[in-house]
């Protein structure tokens, strides 16, 4: 099986007054996703994308477990987790 290698899960940087949802987690993947250079990310709402690493910086990490726990039940590839 397939396992990427997993560079963690995160909280998007929220505007103030917003709220922790599966729309704002992603978990961030160490695999090139563009031409840019962008890394693949994935989303239980958006599915998979592309961001810049330096986005991390702004985002707050948080765990496996908090992600499971914000992500309420929706998809999430194994190999993700």
């Amino acid at each position: 099986m397939y396992k990427p290698e997993i560079i963690g899960y995160f909280i998007c940087k929220l505007d103030k007054g917003e709220e922790v949802n599966p729309s704002n987690i992603f978990v961030a993947i160490n695999e090139i996703a563009d031409s840019r250079g962008n890394i693949t990310c994935y989303t239980p709402i958006g599915q998979h994308g592309a961001l810049s690493r330096n986005y991390l910086t702004e985002c707050q990490r948080i765990t496996k477990e908090e992600y499971i726990k914000i992500s309420k039940g929706i998809y999430t590839p194994e190999e993700y987790l």
